[in-house]
């Protein structure tokens, strides 16, 4: 889902709920709960969306490095992050890749140990 169709929904539903507010037809709160789910679940899945490197540069963690991402050209990926320094991105590929301009970033997202027990 993209965030157009997320706000295009969040619209829908706020003018449902404005038209039926007389009428009672569908409880407010239900609606609320619906809109507040679908703002929720569109962060989820900005975190796990392909940022342009052209809309925003990573956040520094320390004095001239970011954070680690997946990184694309649009053909090959890598691992790699934003070195502040050199304002270029440094990345770990195979010997065999060679990484062209970089286009995108992905953060990464290791999973969740909450149940595994460690």
């Amino acid at each position: 889902m993209s965030e157009k169709t997320t706000q295009e929904l969040i619209e829908i539903l706020n003018t449902l709920l404005a038209s039926s507010s007389s009428d009672n037809l569908i409880p407010e709160r239900l609606v609320s709960a619906v809109i507040s789910k679908l703002k929720d679940l569109q962060a989820e899945l900005d975190k796990h969306r392909w940022i342009p490197v052209s809309e925003r540069l990573p956040k520094k963690t320390n004095t001239c490095t970011s954070d680690i991402y997946l990184l694309t050209d649009g053909r090959n990926k890598g691992i790699g992050w934003y070195d502040y320094h050199f304002k270029e991105w440094k990345v770990f590929t195979t010997p065999l890749v060679k990484m062209g301009k970089i286009i995108h970033r992905k953060s990464i997202t290791l999973p969740s140990t909450e149940n595994t027990g460690e």
